[in-house]
C-alpha cells in the first residue's frame, strides 16, 4: 500500500469510528412517556378533529350524551383547540377500577368506532391542553 493510499485508509477509519462512537444512544426503553409526570398520562384521550370540512358533531352529541347517562362521574377534561370545532376530552380514570376503566374504554370505542373524524387513545397526553 503506498503512503497516499495508507493515509487515506487511516482517515477514513478514523471518520467511522467517531461517527460510530457520536451516534452511541443512552436511552433506556421504558413504558412511559419519556419527559412527562406520570399525572400528564391520561387512561383515555378522545380527539374530535376535522380534516377541512369539520368534527363529526353528531357524533359528538352521541358522546356527550352517552358519558351523561351512563358514565357521568367519571372525570373528564375538555380541550378546544381548532377552528372547526376540534376539541379534545381527556379522561384520567385513576379514580376508576381496571374492570370499570375496561368497560368505559371499550364502550366508548364502540361508539366512537363508526365515525372517521375522532381519534382515541390510551394511556396517552393530552396533547392540546392548555
Amino acid at each position: 500500500m503506498t503512503s497516499l493510499g495508507l493515509k487515506t485508509a487511516i482517515i477514513v477509519l478514523a471518520i467511522v469510528s467517531t461517527s460510530l462512537f457520536s451516534c452511541k444512544s443512552n436511552k433506556h426503553a421504558t413504558s412511559e412517556i419519556p419527559g412527562h409526570q406520570d399525572d400528564a398520562i391520561y387512561g383515555l384521550v378522545v380527539s374530535f378533529y376535522s380534516s377541512g370540512g369539520g368534527i363529526d358533531r353528531q357524533m359528538k352529541a352521541d358522546f356527550i350524551a352517552f358519558l351523561e347517562a351512563e358514565f357521568k362521574d367519571v372525570a373528564r377534561e375538555s380541550t378546544s383547540w381548532g377552528r372547526e370545532g376540534e376539541i379534545d376530552y381527556c379522561f384520567p380514570l385513576k379514580e376508576m377500577s381496571s374492570s370499570d376503566k375496561k368497560a368505559f374504554i371499550e364502550a366508548s370505542k364502540a361508539l366512537l368506532s363508526t365515525s372517521d373524524r375522532v381519534h382515541i387513545h390510551e394511556n396517552a397526553l393530552c396533547k392540546h391542553k392548555r
